[in-house]
């Protein structure tokens, strides 16, 4: 079975990230490099003509090496200076933005992080965010859950979270729509069997 091209980038861009990963922690700089992707990142998003300079097939490798060099050298790492002059080597460029993204999953994983999204009715104070965080990380095997809380006060009380790409509902809302959902049925039956007995 042929690989789409988006699981082929992303396969591309996690050989790249875990490669980074590992000279990165040979020479001391995972959280240095780490810091300088999401500068990169940053960069790239305030200034879109940068990625079209580096997507850009019209312009040669050595270009695009010189134009590395002045906007990159000095301003990040030797290995992060490095590694992209590499990635445009190897014509990769293409898949940076996926590259950063799989530096970050790769490294929360080495460090047992994992990233949460949870949604609760009300604002919480910071004990309670604390005691929400602790009590996923232990569920999840002990990790150390990385959250990030956002208030809908639409599910009453309770929480929703969603880690990875599973969604655990825990809310209020969702209790009673389930309750409801079953009231439901439960008279469907009822009238039936009445409707049956007439």
């Amino acid at each position: 079975m042929a690989l789409k091209k988006q699981e082929m980038t992303d396969a591309v861009s996690e050989v790249y990230a875990r490669a980074l990963i590992e000279i990165a922690e040979e020479h001391g700089e995972l959280d240095t490099v780490a810091g300088e992707l999401n500068e990169l990142a940053a960069v790239i998003e305030q200034e879109p003509d940068m990625m079209r300079i580096m997507r850009n097939l019209a312009i040669s490798k050595r270009e695009k090496a010189g134009f590395i060099e002045r906007v990159f050298r000095g301003r990040f790492s030797d290995t992060m200076y490095k590694f992209l002059q590499v990635v445009n080597e190897k014509d990769r460029l293409v898949s940076l933005a996926g590259m950063v993204t799989a530096y970050d999953e790769l490294l929360r994983e080495k460090r047992n992080v994992v990233k949460v999204e949870a949604w609760v009715a009300r604002e919480l104070d910071s004990s309670e965010i604390d005691r929400v965080a602790q009590s996923i990380g232990e569920s999840l095997g002990g990790k150390t859950v990385e959250l990030e809380l956002q208030v809908d006060e639409s599910l009453i009380g309770g929480l929703k979270i969603r880690v990875g790409d599973k969604l655990i509902d825990a809310s209020v809302s969702s209790q009673l729509n389930l309750m409801q959902q079953r009231l439901v049925k439960v008279g469907r039956e009822k009238a039936r069997e009445a409707a049956a007995t007439l």
